[in-house]
């Protein structure tokens, strides 16, 4: 037996350093993972992680543009269902100074009478005041606009609101059917709503001629 073994017996059960090293060695080749297993599963957890994260964002952004597709939508037809309620409710009156129903496709510009409603008719006392209905569509830093204006005629000339109806991309055009005299009320009225240049809205009016004051 070895010098050395006799007077440094391993105990039972016990390994030298180098033993301890090939133990380890052997042990990890079994059960562990190597660099190249990890950066393996490094870079497919980053491409899981990649493609996930692109889809909910994808996911997100035509989520938004969906709704603000139909938000764009739902206000146009809303302001078309507006217009077309009030033309509706159009008066033949004859006013000196002003055209009974006009629509200028060039400026954009569509105006006709009105009765004001009791709401509308500012504590006036007695008939209920004739107003004028005016809307126009305007351009403002690329923006298309059309604002609503209603002007008190009768019995005062008086400006009650202006505002803003709908805003965006659009155009709006209206064809009006022909009449005998120009200051007729045409019997039917089409609005054209096109919306960025591509889908249109459109809304057909059907006005009774009886309605004189």
């Amino acid at each position: 037996m070895p010098l050395v073994k006799r007077l440094f017996p391993r105990k039972s059960g016990a390994f030298t350093p180098l033993e301890k090293v090939h133990s380890v060695r052997e042990h990890s080749s079994l059960t562990g993972f190597t660099y190249l297993e990890l950066l393996v599963a490094v870079a497919i957890f980053s491409v899981v992680i990649t493609i996930v994260t692109s889809t909910m964002w994808m996911g997100m952004r035509l989520t938004k543009k969906s709704r603000q597709i139909a938000q764009k939508y739902a206000g146009a037809r809303i302001a078309l269902d507006f217009i077309a309620g009030e033309i509706r409710s159009a008066f033949d009156f004859r006013f000196p100074g002003y055209e009974n129903f006009t629509w200028d496709p060039d400026k954009k510009v569509l105006s006709f009478w009105k009765i004001a409603c009791d709401g509308m008719a500012l504590n006036i006392k007695g008939d209920s005041p004739i107003y004028r209905a005016t809307y126009y569509q305007v351009n403002e830093e690329g923006t298309d606009i059309i604002y609503r204006k209603i002007k008190s005629v009768y019995p005062m000339e008086l400006v009650m609101s202006e505002g803003k109806m709908v805003e965006g991309s659009f155009d709006l055009d209206i064809e009006k059917a022909p009449t005998e005299d120009p200051q007729d009320l045409p019997q039917r009225v089409t609005l054209h709503f096109k919306l960025d240049g591509k889908e249109e809205l459109q809304k057909i009016v059907e006005l009774s001629q009886y309605k004189k004051f």
